[in-house]
C-alpha cells in the first residue's frame, strides 16, 4: 500500500490500495462523508428511553420513573457524537470496513458493502492499521494532515499581543510581516 505525502497530500489527491490481490483507487473521506460515517455510528447507539421501558416489568414504580425521567434526558444525547466518539469509532474494525468503503465506492461502484466486509474482514490486525493509517493520510485526518494540530500532549499556546487600548492583536504571519516592514 502506497502512502500520500507531498503535493498527493496537499492536494487530497486519490491514492491505490491492495484488497485481496487487487488495486483499488481510494478517494479522500468529504466533509459529506464524515457526515454519512457519523449517521452510520448513531443509528447503531441504544435509545435510553427503549431500554428502560424494557426492564418495566422487572423495577417498582419509583425507581422506574426515576430512570425513565434520566432517560428522556439522556435521549437528547443519541443523536449526538462527539468527534472524538467518530474517531474512536472509525478505528474499530466496522468503522474501518464502513469508512474504506465509502473512500472505494467513488471509483468502484460495482464494490459493495458487504464486498468489502468481506475482505477486510480477512486482514490481520496490522493489516487492517496500515489500511486505517492510508484511510486517514489520503484523507487528512493523520496528524500531519488535521488542520486541528496534534492530537498528543499539550500544544503550547502562543503568546497574543496587546494593543495600547487592551484589545487583542492577532500576530500576522512571516510572509505578511516582511510585507508590513517593505511598505
Amino acid at each position: 500500500m502506497g502512502m500520500a505525502n507531498g503535493l498527493t497530500r496537499a492536494v487530497a489527491a486519490p491514492t491505490t490500495v491492495e484488497l485481496d490481490g487487487k488495486t483499488y483507487i481510494m478517494e479522500p473521506l468529504t466533509l459529506k462523508d464524515m457526515g454519512t460515517l457519523e449517521s452510520e455510528y448513531l443509528k447503531d447507539k441504544p435509545n435510553p428511553i427503549k431500554a428502560v421501558a424494557e426492564m418495566r416489568e422487572l423495577l417498582d414504580q419509583e425507581d422506574y420513573d426515576k430512570l425513565l425521567a434520566q432517560a428522556y434526558k439522556d435521549a437528547t444525547a443519541v443523536n449526538k457524537a462527539t468527534s472524538q466518539e467518530i474517531a474512536d469509532w472509525m478505528d474499530s474494525s466496522q468503522g474501518v470496513i464502513f469508512s474504506v468503503w465509502l473512500s472505494l465506492r467513488k471509483n468502484h461502484p460495482e464494490l459493495t458493502r458487504e464486498d468489502a466486509e468481506k475482505v477486510i474482514n480477512k486482514m490481520g490486525q496490522q493489516e487492517l492499521e496500515k489500511l486505517a493509517e492510508q484511510r486517514d493520510v489520503t484523507s487528512g485526518l493523520d496528524e500531519l494532515g488535521n488542520s486541528t494540530g496534534r492530537s498528543t500532549g499539550p500544544e503550547k499556546a502562543k503568546a497574543s499581543k496587546t494593543s495600547s487600548n487592551g484589545a487583542t492583536v492577532k500576530t500576522k504571519g512571516k510572509r505578511a510581516r516582511a510585507q508590513n516592514r517593505r511598505q
